[in-house]
């Protein structure tokens, strides 16, 4: 979510260029904007009940766990029983991939952050783009395909 996230704050920097709105309140209202998601995660996730495996394996609450399955599922179901296993042995069985996506989402960053970090001065300068236009291209053509 965080491309789209990147590529809003850059369409609404367009927007409030347009609208001609002072360049000192411009970025308050883009870090501003940026916030509503945040709070919407909030507010929405206090509504939302456990998971049923968060009930039924970590807080010990089976009969809790049944409930949200069958109120989610719309059958009756029984919630299994704690899962016996510690954590090192699950760890060990998937340390493989964990570490293989660890790594590739350091590569990811790693090249998306030299854009955010560098691309709107030093780039952006020597290609002669605006920062902003340097920003939306980079989001469309790079970020935003390598997190599909």
């Amino acid at each position: 979510m965080w491309p789209l996230g990147a590529l809003a704050a850059v369409l609404l920097k367009i927007l409030l260029d347009v609208l001609g709105v002072a360049h000192d309140l411009q970025w308050r209202l883009v870090l501003a904007a940026g916030a509503i998601p945040a709070l919407a995660v909030l507010y929405f996730r206090r509504r939302m009940p456990e998971t049923a495996r968060y009930l039924a394996h970590l807080a010990g609450e089976r009969a809790e766990a049944s409930r949200v399955m069958t109120e989610i599922s719309g059958i009756s179901v029984i919630a299994p029983d704690a899962d016996p296993r510690s954590f090192g042995t699950v760890f060990r069985r998937h340390a493989r991939q964990i570490l293989a996506a660890a790594l590739l989402w350091m590569i990811y960053d790693l090249v998306v952050y030299v854009f955010i970090l560098f691309g709107p001065n030093l780039i952006a300068s020597s290609l002669g783009m605006t920062p902003t236009t340097f920003t939306l291209f980079t989001n469309i053509f790079f970020v935003l395909p390598a997190s599909c």
